[in-house]
C-alpha cells in the first residue's frame, strides 16, 4: 500500500495498539516487581507518590521562607523603632537639662541664693541620663552641675561682668560636645 494513498489511518491504528501494548507490559513489569517485593518483604514505592512529595516540600520549603522573611523584617523594623524611640527620649532630655541649667546658671550669675526645689530638678534630670546616656554625657552633666553650685556659692555679677564672663565661658559646651557625638554615633548604627 502507498503511504500517500492512506492518510495515515492505518498507520494510527498500528501507532495505537503499539502504544497499548506497551502500557499493558509496563503494568505487567509494576505488578512483576510488586509481587516479588511482596514475596522478600520489601516495600516499593508507588512511582505515583514522587510528584506528590515533591510538590509538597516545594510548598513546606516556599511557605518557610516566607515565614523566616517575615519574622527577620519584622524583628528589624522593632529594632529600628526602638533605636529611634531611644534616640528620641535622649534627644528630648538633653533638650530638658540644657534649658534647665542654662536657666539656673543665669540666676546663679545674678543671685547667690537658690532655692533647693530649683536644684533638684536639674539633678533629676541627670539621673535620668544615668539610665539613658553614656558615662562621657554623664560626667558632662555632673561637671555642668557642680559648675552651677560653685556659681552660687561666689559672688555675684553684675550687668557690667556678664560680656566679659560670655567671652570666657560656656558652661554647657562640654555637656553639648559629648550630647552631640553620643547621638551622631547612635545614628549610625
Amino acid at each position: 500500500m502507498n503511504k500517500s494513498a492512506d492518510p495515515g489511518g492505518q498507520q494510527k491504528q498500528i501507532t495505537k495498539s503499539a502504544a497499548r501494548w506497551e502500557r499493558g507490559r509496563t503494568l505487567r513489569q509494576t505488578r512483576q516487581r510488586r509481587r516479588v517485593c511482596r514475596q522478600q518483604g520489601v516495600n516499593e514505592m508507588d512511582m505515583f507518590y514522587i510528584p506528590a512529595l515533591a510538590s509538597f516540600s516545594g510548598s513546606a520549603s516556599g511557605t518557610l521562607a516566607s515565614i523566616v522573611t517575615g519574622w527577620v523584617t519584622q524583628r528589624r523594623k522593632n529594632r529600628v523603632r526602638h533605636t529611634l524611640r531611644a534616640t528620641s527620649q535622649r534627644e528630648e532630655l538633653y533638650k530638658n537639662f540644657i534649658e534647665e541649667a542654662s536657666r539656673l546658671y543665669a540666676d546663679a550669675l545674678v543671685n547667690d541664693k537658690s532655692e533647693v526645689s530649683k536644684l533638684v530638678d536639674l539633678y533629676a534630670l541627670i539621673a535620668r541620663m544615668k539610665i539613658l546616656s553614656s558615662d562621657a554625657v554623664i560626667e558632662a552633666a555632673e561637671k555642668a552641675g557642680r559648675l552651677i553650685l560653685d556659681t552660687y556659692l561666689s559672688p555675684n555679677r553684675t550687668f557690667v561682668d556678664l560680656p566679659d564672663l560670655i567671652k570666657e565661658m560656656d558652661p554647657l559646651h562640654d555637656f553639648s560636645e559629648a550630647c552631640r557625638r553620643e547621638l551622631q554615633l547612635a545614628d549610625r548604627r
